[in-house]
């Protein structure tokens, strides 16, 4: 065979080997960054935790034959929970920091109130749940959320966020290349 046939088969192979190495090393590295967020509402006790790392999604798109899109989508009320509303959204010290404004009304009483039914609150200013599910609906209303910043510390932190990312595929590279030799 001729060396032109050598190359040929040895880009071919590469080809392939870079496409498997590519979705393996993302999907690690985006596995990984999904385990970094769960800790991170975990650790800010987050009581939308189970709900909001069930409805993270991560989607792959084909792109040519060489290489797949991947993107990860978080349900739309998540930007609440990671940059607050209104006037208590001004705490927020993480990079990236975008304003909301607090929602129109009242918040959903009838979820307070079974949040405050799941960790056992017993109000102490006011007669019963049902009145303290109030008193936080207005507050939410009124005053807006606190910032519970899960994404922006994943993200932009070297050792779990985006450029972990970009570094596996960059060892993707390295890798087919190498099985390819």
């Amino acid at each position: 065979m001729s060396d032109y046939g050598d190359v040929a088969d040895k880009l071919r192979d590469y080809k392939h080997n870079l496409k498997d190495e590519h979705d393996r090393k993302t999907r690690e590295s985006m596995q990984s960054m999904r385990n970094a967020v769960s800790q991170k509402l975990i650790q800010n006790d987050s009581v939308a935790r189970n709900v909001l790392i069930r409805d993270i999604r991560r989607s792959k798109r084909e792109l040519s034959g060489s290489f797949t899109a991947h993107s990860v989508h978080a349900p739309d009320w998540a930007k609440y929970l990671e940059y607050g509303t209104g006037s208590r959204a001004r705490t927020d010290t993480e990079p990236n920091h975008e304003q909301y404004p607090s929602p129109d009304g009242w918040a959903d009483i009838g979820a307070i109130e079974t949040w405050i039914v799941a960790k056992n609150i017993t109000p102490q200013y006011y007669d019963t749940q049902s009145d303290l599910a109030r008193a936080i609906a207005r507050t939410i209303g009124e005053i807006g959320t606190f910032p519970h910043p899960f994404m922006r510390p994943v993200w932009f932190n070297n050792s779990t966020g985006y450029q972990t990312v970009i570094d596996a595929n960059m060892e993707a590279f390295t890798t087919a290349w190498r099985r390819s030799r």
